[in-house]
């Protein structure tokens, strides 16, 4: 089962309510700014470029954080319906309005703005796998270098070899003093010597 971290889920909704705004400054682009006169323009910047290449990132981002969870994959299904909507009432509602008629929308657009969301949750999700990959070896390697020892030793001892070794490496075994001289200040012992 798929964690999901709070930090993941508060930055997915962020991520969201991003996206939201792009589209909904897409709309207001059209109509506010009179993009609509100026239909190939606003075609390659919002529906070509901007729409896609948010769409990407933020589900690139929601993947890598691991934002909702397994719920992650719906995002792309949304983003795709909404690429649709963005390009049909903009230019579909202005076609609309001049002709009188009511056209269908392009649904081959939901596969396009889902397929380019489902790449970047794709990218997302194995940017991170292989961050989790590549901590656990990590983390491995710098086990196996602290106690090289250790290790070699464990593949040759019983259990309760093993025991009275860890404890020996944890705990540094004093030696008696001798009875025939003082330490000095660096714990060093003067023996003397027979002549």
């Amino acid at each position: 089962m798929e964690k999901t971290n709070t930090l993941g889920k508060v930055v997915g909704v962020i991520l969201f309510i991003v996206y939201l705004a792009i589209w909904g400054l897409a709309l207001a682009m059209f109509y506010i700014k009179g993009w609509s006169e100026q239909e190939m323009a606003f075609n390659i910047l919002f529906i070509w470029v901007v729409m896609p290449v948010s769409g990407f990132v933020i589900a690139l981002f929601m993947g890598r954080l691991n934002s909702f969870g397994w719920a992650k994959w719906i995002i792309p299904v949304f983003m795709g319906i909404m690429y649709m909507l963005v390009e049909y009432i903009t230019f579909g509602m202005s076609n609309n309005a001049l002709t009188g008629e009511v056209n269908p929308p392009e649904w081959s657009m939901i596969a396009v703005g889902g397929g380019i969301a489902l790449l970047g949750m794709c990218v997302g999700s194995i940017l991170r796998i292989k961050r989790a990959h590549d901590k656990a070896k990590m983390v491995e390697k710098t086990a196996t270098r602290e106690l090289p020892e250790l290790e070699q030793l464990r593949n040759n001892e019983t259990p309760e070899e093993i025991a009275k070794m860890e404890v020996i490496d944890v705990v540094p075994q004093q030696q008696a003093p001798v009875e025939t001289g003082e330490a000095d200040s660096d714990g060093f012992v003067e023996v003397p010597q027979d002549k």
